[in-house]
């Protein structure tokens, strides 16, 4: 038992002894350097497509920054692919696993993870055992980093659930690396899987403040970006989000089209049942738009621009296309009244629809063209669309 012991004490600290301080320390450097890169930029994003595109980046960087530490040990280790630190290329991996909501670096994961096997493969010849055995770890990689990138907060929540997945992730990695090193003992394995827990145990409990931080950051942000009342975007997200929409328009040829609306008679409703109830008919307006966009195909944006004003940008999207979601939305909201002490108060809506062109030289002219269609809606009976002069009736 003894002897166990002390060739396994051997072996963790052999594992420890490769300048482990000094390049952790390099790690720390590049997780900071990651965290604001990918971070930074999250918020600059609002289209669904540009969610997308953010997340598959998101989840791409890490992968680059492991395989350029990986080129900076090989240079400083004479040429020679350096596995006895790629505990802390781990480190790297399973913290943006966990912190960033991208469902892409669980098919980054396992092309690594299966890149990595083929590479050792034609370094030497594995046997049958080896060779289960690099293949077990892949579906295990696969397996734990689909369960941790979907439960990440349920994982970060729990102490002994994190050691946990800790421990299941890095075990199947090593399944994998493990054949990269030659005449390796069950020893060197342990220590390996140790040192991985030990490094990411100490990133866990740093990054529990920038966590802590960064939660009470974004929640700051989020709200000074939504309307109290209602929970859409407010104006001045609605002033940002459509200038990226007009730039993105003159770099290269992205349209989008603008749906403003307003209330029919919405101070009628103030002026007789009080502003509560007012405040209830524009709660229930936003619900039944939001509900709309959940459910149509088209990458929308709701904004709350002032009063019983709305509007919604529609990336990506001509005016027809626009238009119908413009009568979904106003068929949705005449059709959920507002239910007062037994009594349905009727809501209806009028809206103006347009389309980025050519010769607008700044949004401006897309949002007056708009809210001038609006307006002929509303001075042409109310409940009804305005397209380039054309009115449906609702």
């Amino acid at each position: 038992m003894l002897d166990i012991l002390s060739q396994l004490w051997s072996s963790i600290w052999q594992s420890f002894s490769y300048h482990t301080l000094h390049d952790f320390i390099i790690v720390l450097g590049l997780l900071v350097v990651d965290f604001i890169l990918v971070f930074s930029n999250r918020g600059r994003f609002n289209s669904r497509a540009e969610r997308r595109n953010m997340n598959l980046l998101g989840g791409l960087i890490p992968i680059i920054t492991v395989i350029s530490f990986q080129a900076y040990l090989i240079a400083i280790n004479g040429g020679v692919f350096s596995l006895p630190q790629t505990d802390l290329q781990l480190v790297i991996l399973y913290y943006f696993l966990i912190m960033l909501d991208s469902r892409a670096q669980i098919l980054y994961g396992i092309i690594l993870s299966l890149g990595l096997f083929i590479y050792f493969s034609t370094q030497t010849t594995l046997n049958h055992f080896q060779l289960g055995l690099g293949m077990v770890g892949i579906v295990l990689i696969a397996l734990s980093t689909y369960y941790v990138n979907m439960n990440s907060k349920k994982i970060l929540g729990n102490m002994l659930v994190y050691l946990f997945w800790l421990i299941i992730w890095g075990s199947s990695w090593w399944m994998v690396l493990i054949l990269g090193l030659r005449g390796q003992t069950i020893y060197n394995y342990v220590a390996l899987i140790v040192k991985f827990i030990l490094l990411m145990s100490v990133v866990h409990y740093l990054n529990y403040f920038v966590r802590t931080s960064l939660d009470r950051y974004l929640k700051i942000e989020n709200a000074s970006k939504k309307d109290y009342l209602t929970g859409v975007l407010n104006r001045e997200s609605f002033n940002q989000a459509s200038e990226r929409a007009f730039q993105m328009f003159q770099l290269n040829h992205k349209t989008f089209s603008l749906i403003m609306f307003d209330i029919d008679k919405f101070k009628s409703f103030n002026d007789t049942y009080g502003h509560t109830i007012g405040d209830q008919v524009l709660q229930l307006v936003t619900r039944q738009t939001q509900y709309v966009l959940s459910k149509s195909d088209l990458d929308g944006q709701a904004f709350r621009l002032g009063g019983e004003e709305f509007g919604i940008l529609v990336y990506s999207s001509k005016v027809d296309k626009a238009k119908e979601l413009a009568k979904q939305v106003a068929i949705r909201v005449k059709s959920n009244p507002l239910v007062n002490e037994g009594v349905a108060l009727k809501l209806t809506i009028s809206m103006g629809v347009t389309e980025i062109n050519k010769t607008d030289k700044e949004f401006n002219d897309v949002y007056q063209r708009a809210d001038n269609a609006l307006y002929h809606s509303k001075n042409n009976g109310r409940s009804s669309i305005t397209i380039d002069q054309e009115i449906i009736k609702i």
